[in-house]
């Protein structure tokens, strides 16, 4: 969420396009000149604004626009960016996840996900990258009923 003097609005380094800034990823050269991903929006220094998408942040890093946008040609991305802020996602969506689990908004385990799906209103299912298909298809076919 913005802060209060922040604009809602920023402008996209790569395509000039101005959007909402929940639809940008912000970027910012850390001390060693390294451009890292700002996901929180609370990194110090300039920070250079790339539309939210895996193919505008590869063509960011291919076309140089970091250092372009920064005016300082020292910056450097280390790695696949795309990699980083894919990585960067799939950590700040499990701390999430176990947050809300914590907090007793998410259970687990499929008898106690089962009649959770029967008995309450859900607003979705999320499935264990080592969770069973066949269990998601009873649960995906369990949820299509209720809501239906």
């Amino acid at each position: 969420m913005p802060k209060r003097n922040e604009p809602l609005e920023r402008s996209c380094a790569l395509t000039r396009a101005v959007r909402p800034v929940d639809e940008l990823i912000r970027f910012v050269a850390g001390p060693d000149g390294i451009i890292v991903p700002d996901l929180r929006r609370r990194l110090p220094g300039r920070g250079v604004w790339i539309t939210a998408s895996r193919q505008a942040v590869a063509e960011a890093q291919k076309k140089k626009v970091f250092s372009r946008a920064l005016k300082d040609g020292s910056v450097r991305v280390e790695g696949d960016l795309t990699d980083q802020v894919d990585a960067l996602i799939e950590r700040s969506a499990l701390n999430a996840l176990s947050l809300a689990r914590k907090a007793g908004e998410i259970v687990s385990g499929f008898s106690k996900v089962e009649a959770a799906v029967r008995g309450q209103d859900i607003i979705g299912l999320v499935q264990a990258r080592d969770g069973g298909d066949d269990g998601a298809r009873k649960l995906a076919a369990i949820a299509r009923a209720q809501s239906g």
